[in-house]
Order: structure tokens, then sequence, then C-alpha cells
């Protein structure tokens, strides 16, 4: 195990699950969320917010802003 680089497998696998999630139809995701009982909404934030944890960045993307809890804030890519 001294050859074991964990940042090379990490973005093996980010690819790999990059290419998946790609890949897949809205219909797929539709019904995978639909028997998940989770909506899209939820699951897109919570990957936000981990990718947010991950990069040590804050979550602009759904964060509500503070003035009015009906407004979110833009998404910047």
């Amino acid at each position: 195990m001294k050859r074991w680089r964990p940042h090379v497998d990490l973005v093996r696998l980010s690819r790999a699950l990059a290419r998946e999630i790609l890949a897949a139809s809205e219909l797929e995701v539709r019904e995978i969320a639909a028997r998940s009982g989770h909506s899209l909404a939820g699951a897109a934030r919570d990957v936000r917010r981990l990718f947010a944890a991950a990069t040590n960045e804050p979550d602009r993307c759904g964060a509500v802003l503070a003035e009015d809890a009906g407004a979110r804030a833009p998404c910047v890519h």
C-alpha cells in the first residue's frame, strides 16, 4: 500500500460517477427520485452542500437570502 495514491482513485471515481450521471436520462433521474421518496430539488441541494463542504466554499446556489425568505441567491457557474 506504499504506492497507493488516494487522490488518483478519487479522480477516477469522480470521472466515472460524472459519466454515469450525465448519461442518465431525465426520465431515469425522475424515476429514481420518485422511488427514493426524495425530491430532485432536495437532492440537488444536498449535492451542492457536499461540494461546498468539500471545496471549503459557501453554497451560493441554494442559499436563502436573509432579507427575503422566499428569494434565492442566483446560481453562479
